[in-house]
């Protein structure tokens, strides 16, 4: 399976954190960030992240790396070192 040739925005973000082995939604466990403003608009960025990762093949339903995803973290990394 190839590597999408683009990524949505913000799913380096989340590919990154799955794939240490963290959630995709790591840094909002347990936050009330989302209650000012500037965390709505943040955590509504992560979402609508998550949601193009999962549509794009990125993520699996369960939220884990598809071979896609995997592949689109080593295609990053290799064009940005």
């Amino acid at each position: 399976m190839s590597a999408p040739s683009f990524m949505p925005i913000g799913a380096d973000v989340v590919l990154f954190n799955v794939r240490a082995g963290r959630s995709a939604w790591a840094g909002w466990e347990g936050s009330h960030g989302a209650l000012t403003a500037e965390g709505h608009d943040a955590y509504a960025a992560r979402a609508a992240a998550i949601r193009a990762c999962r549509e794009a093949g990125l993520l699996d339903n369960e939220g884990l790396l598809t071979a896609t995803g995997t592949a689109a973290l080593r295609e990053l990394e290799a064009a940005h070192g």
